[in-house]
């Protein structure tokens, strides 16, 4: 799982790096044609800034398992004692002269040493990733199985509400009624 996770990190990361190139190509090419504007820039500056920012791959530390790396690891102390100024690089030059002057079988029993060194790490990392997953079963909760919940009966649509009918229009005769008539009316002038 942990090669997994590493591996999509890597690829997300890549993939962040790729769209922050692309991004800066075409700035890049935008400016060289003069066709950059300062609008174009800060919204182009925006988008380099909302791609997320890497992160950090974490690989598991690998023990080395050699005779080589046994005789490195003992005899660094001896020869740091005795040149107590000595550069790192200076210091690995030395001890990798010295493992050339060592005897095939003091290098038979320093890789023996080493095999026996890397079994005894991998049975113990195999366990305690089986201890570590353990522990995990046990703290996480039982999953429950999510109960079915009883569905609540459709929604009514609401009734629409009627408009009110227009008041009636006024009859004609409702209107003759109103205006005075001219031939009923008591006046002097003929028409």
């Amino acid at each position: 799982m942990a090669a997994s996770k590493t591996i999509m990190t890597s690829f997300v990361n890549f993939a962040n790096d790729m769209k922050r190139e692309t991004i800066a190509d075409v700035i890049k090419t935008l400016d060289s044609k003069e066709l950059l504007t300062d609008d174009i820039k800060e919204v182009l500056d925006t988008m380099i800034g909302a791609v997320k920012a890497n992160k950090k791959v974490k690989k598991p530390p690998q023990k080395r398992f050699s005779g080589y790396h046994l005789f490195m690891k003992e005899h660094r102390v001896v020869i740091k004692e005795q040149n107590p100024g000595i550069k790192p690089q200076e210091l690995t030059t030395i001890v990798s002269k010295a493992w050339k002057d060592v005897s095939e079988e003091e290098r038979e029993k320093l890789n023996q040493r080493a095999k026996k060194m890397k079994e005894e790490y991998l049975a113990s990392s195999a366990s305690e990733e089986s201890d570590v997953e353990e522990e995990k079963k046990q703290k996480a909760p039982p999953k429950k199985k999510a109960e079915k919940k009883e569905k609540a009966p459709p929604k009514k649509k609401a009734e629409k509400k009627k408009k009110p009918p227009p008041p009636p229009e006024e009859s004609d005769e409702e209107e003759k009624m109103d205006e005075p008539v001219i031939e009923d009316a008591d006046s002097d002038i003929d028409l």
